[in-house]
């Protein structure tokens, strides 16, 4: 499996004033590709690889959220 796009947002966190004016956490949607071509998107707080390995798997009605351009036969229950 390959990481083959990452979809990033911060969200504010409880706990004090950060350089840019609030503490936050960056939130990934990792989306995979395993030997035989299916995509999954994965989501979590960690590096890509991490995310990939360890984060929860997302169902493809909440996947498309965050890449648009997965088709759904593709998708890997």
């Amino acid at each position: 499996m390959e990481v083959i796009g990452v979809n990033k947002q911060r969200i504010p966190t409880e706990g004090g004033v950060g350089l840019d004016g609030w503490e936050s956490t960056e939130i990934k949607a990792v989306l995979t590709e395993d030997a035989i071509g299916e995509h999954a998107v994965y989501v979590g707080i960690g590096s890509d690889e991490w995310v990939m390995r360890h984060g929860a798997k997302l169902p493809y009605k909440e996947a498309i959220f965050h890449f648009s351009g997965l088709k759904e036969d593709n998708y890997r229950r």
